[in-house]
């Protein structure tokens, strides 16, 4: 027994005129996600690359010092460092120096500078890598930057952020030690 409705089905099974504007119904919304999702990749690559470029910039600025350095010089390489991040906003963006002196055999935070974000974290534990770079009154230089990431995805799905973030320790270049009174 045939089905009575076939005939009103017939012209709709062998008509393909819309099948394009399925497909792409159907397709359009993924490709969109894995579009915007290499948008979101390619810029945390980006701010990972300028994270590490920064915190290197920062070292060296701080290490070419000669022996001592104020509050206005560190802060004026911050201002110099921040131009490297461009465009990820400020607001989300950290940068952080500190200075180990080794005495004694043993490692001790000499002095610290922040910008005025948030910060990184608690300030960096001395450990073998440090002690290794270290000669008897000799400092290290710690420079930390850390950038909070949004990805664009995230905002649209409800993905939190995560924090990208690079760390340098460099030795002193034109003296052993480098000061820093008001820090």
């Amino acid at each position: 027994m045939r089905d009575p409705g076939w005939k009103w089905r017939r012209p709709f099974v062998r008509d393909t005129r819309g099948v394009a504007s399925i497909e792409m119904a159907l397709i359009f919304p993924i490709m969109l996600i894995v579009f915007v999702g290499l948008v979101d990749v390619a810029n945390l690559l980006t701010a990972n690359r300028r994270v590490t470029l920064t915190a290197s910039t920062l070292g060296d600025l701080v290490t070419q010092s000669p022996g001592h350095v104020t509050t206005a010089d560190l802060n004026g390489f911050i201002s110099a460092a921040r131009s490297i991040m461009d465009p990820f906003p400020e607001a989300s963006t950290s940068l952080e120096f500190y200075t180990f002196t080794k005495s004694s055999g043993s490692v001790q935070l000499d002095w610290e500078h922040k910008s005025n974000n948030a910060g990184c974290g608690a300030a960096p534990v001395p450990d073998a890598t440090m002690e290794n770079l270290m000669a008897e009154d000799n400092d290290v230089v710690v420079s930390r930057t850390c950038y909070i990431w949004q990805p664009v995805l995230g905002i649209i799905l409800g993905f939190s952020t995560t924090t990208v973030q690079d760390q340098l320790m460099l030795r002193p270049r034109q003296t052993a030690r480098i000061t820093c009174d008001d820090c």
